[in-house]
């Protein structure tokens, strides 16, 4: 009866150091799945499938002037509408011939009324559309003129000749000046645009 007695307390010892042994080293398939390397196979492929604009594909827009040509990137992605339709009009011939009806030192020149008195536009007007990542930061930013209304945003276009701060979120931002900002500085009140055309469509009938 004392032996029976020893081996049943020897046998419930055996079983809490077993138990003991186990909760101090509690590893589930839960847990073991949880430290797997799978969220970082799902990251590759999430990484593979993004989608990057490639350098190159801007749509560039050429300003032919009686001083030289200058080159304007077309900021699409970030200002659709105002681009658009920027773009319909370069399409159009819209802008050939028109003159530079404003210059202000180190302020601005403006162009794109084909009444030449700065009140007129392409019978079409779109809303105000800004971005964040575009502002009148830099020398050669390209902006969509408009009146009191800013909602009247028509053809006419402007290229700042400073950094200009106080148009921010008032004007629409489209465009950069990316080649020729030197014959910008030259342009005058009455310079004219002999031809706008998209990059790589000249050419097309």
């Amino acid at each position: 009866m004392q032996l029976y007695s020893r081996l049943t307390t020897l046998a419930a010892v055996s079983v809490f150091l077993l138990i003991a042994a186990i909760s101090l080293n509690p590893v589930s398939m839960q847990e073991a799945f949880a430290k797997s390397p799978a969220p970082a196979k799902k990251l590759l492929i999430a990484k593979k499938t993004k989608k990057t604009r490639k350098k190159g594909d801007e749509t560039v827009v050429t300003v032919v002037t009686n001083k030289g040509p200058f080159q304007i990137q077309i900021f699409e992605e970030d200002v659709p509408v105002t681009s658009a339709h920027f773009l319909s009009l370069v399409k159009e011939g819209f802008y050939n011939g028109l003159t530079f009806h404003r210059y202000d030192p180190q302020f601005v020149i403006q162009g794109g009324d084909p009444t030449g008195t700065g009140t007129g536009g392409s019978g079409k007007t779109i809303p105000l559309e800004v971005s964040d990542k575009l502002k009148h930061s830099e020398m050669g930013m390209v902006g969509l003129a408009r009146k009191s209304d800013p909602n009247s945003g028509s053809s006419q276009f402007y290229i700042i000749l400073s950094p200009r701060s106080e148009l921010d979120n008032d004007y629409a931002v489209f465009g950069k000046v990316i080649e020729g900002l030197d014959i910008v500085y030259q342009l005058r009140k009455g310079d004219k645009m002999q031809e706008v055309y998209i990059e790589g469509t000249k050419n097309e009938k």
